[in-house]
């Protein structure tokens, strides 16, 4: 059976992951440090949704 690029073990795959974890932490940050962006409801939304879990 060939091997999915980017699959579940590989190291491709684990590289997939760490850049996305990359940059959705700098989009997370860019968004917090934006002019004016903590008026905006869907940046709420995005922030309680993404830390509501570690404060269980």
């Amino acid at each position: 059976m060939d091997e999915v690029p980017g699959s579940i073990g590989t190291t491709f795959g684990l590289s997939l992951r760490l850049l996305e974890t990359i940059f959705s932490t700098a989009s997370l940050l860019s968004m917090s440090f934006g002019v004016e962006f903590y008026s905006y409801t869907a940046f709420w939304y995005i922030s309680s949704s993404v830390s509501y879990p570690f404060f269980l």
